[in-house]
């Protein structure tokens, strides 16, 4: 491929991973460990051009959210039939507006850090997302995006289960990813 002008990289699921984090609470103190679930399903693409400033976009990614999995298979089955429903709803998707705080400039292998702004999916709710992203460059594209999202906003309350094991709206959703040119 040219050095100038727009370059395409596919994300690799198996070498990338999409998780979500959120803090239970057992009879209302917190508990000791975060719930995380984690699937490789994830798909999708970015464009990038590196000349003079660097810049890009993600035309979709795309999460199988029926295939995250956690420490609990009850809570992992619990997902999928009624929380986030993704037996009905099996997508996640967020495709991005804008990159905000690129960097003036970009060498090759160094590391950046900048927000991804645009419009997350789930539930066939669309919410706007900022994704703050740390990657780096050379023959693959590897890095970690990072956001907070709230249940509510998507459509579905928090988990209850009868008082004892509750569920704070703050999820952390992160994707850890590899790409390479196509």
């Amino acid at each position: 491929p040219a050095a100038s002008g727009m370059r395409t990289f596919a994300i690799v699921p198996e070498q990338s991973s999409a998780s979500y984090e959120v803090q239970e609470k057992f009879l209302n103190r917190a508990a000791p460990n975060k719930a995380i679930g984690t699937t490789k399903a994830v798909e999708g693409e970015l464009q990038l051009s590196l000349d003079g400033q660097p810049t890009g976009q993600v035309s979709t990614i795309t999460v199988d959210l029926r295939q995250l999995t956690s420490d609990s298979s009850r809570r992992d089955s619990r997902i999928r039939s009624e929380w986030l429903e993704s037996d009905k709803y099996p997508f996640a998707t967020f495709t991005s507006t804008e990159v905000q705080g690129a960097p003036a400039s970009y060498t090759d292998g160094q590391e950046v850090s900048f927000k991804l702004v645009g419009n997350m999916t789930i539930r066939e709710i669309t919410k706007p997302v900022t994704f703050d992203v740390v990657g780096k460059q050379g023959d693959t594209i590897t890095g970690t995006a990072t956001a907070q999202l709230l249940m509510k906003d998507f459509g579905f309350d928090p988990p209850n289960i009868a008082g004892i094991l509750t569920v704070e709206d703050g999820v952390t959703v992160t994707v850890n990813f590899t790409a390479k040119e196509s």
